[in-house]
């Protein structure tokens, strides 16, 4: 019995760690993207998009951005489609597809 126990709280804390990811996914690349605002000559953020960052000498450190982003986002959805996933088990409506009939 105690090892179900063990699995559940680990299984829980391991959705709460990915949907945390997908959370802070936003943040980090404005963060990220706005820090290195501050080290490119004439880049201004009110006129130029932060995917623009990814041109020149340091545009491997936006391309990195892209990737880090991009897995903190698909860390999130892993861990909402296991919450999905768990609610649908139980009989709770999850989104609905619009294919249904009134």
């Amino acid at each position: 019995m105690k090892d179900n126990v063990s699995t559940t709280s680990a299984a829980n804390r391991l959705t709460h760690n990915l949907l945390r990811c997908g959370i802070a996914a936003g943040p980090f690349y404005v963060i990220v993207g706005l820090a290195q605002v501050s080290t490119r000559e004439g880049f201004d953020a009110r006129r130029h998009a932060l995917s623009l960052l990814s041109n020149g000498d340091l545009g491997w450190l936006q391309i990195l951005n892209f990737l880090a982003s991009g897995f903190l986002v698909i860390a999130g959805a892993m861990g909402l489609g296991k919450v999905l996933g768990a609610e649908a088990k139980l009989g709770r409506p999850s989104c609905s597809s619009g294919t249904e009939s009134v």
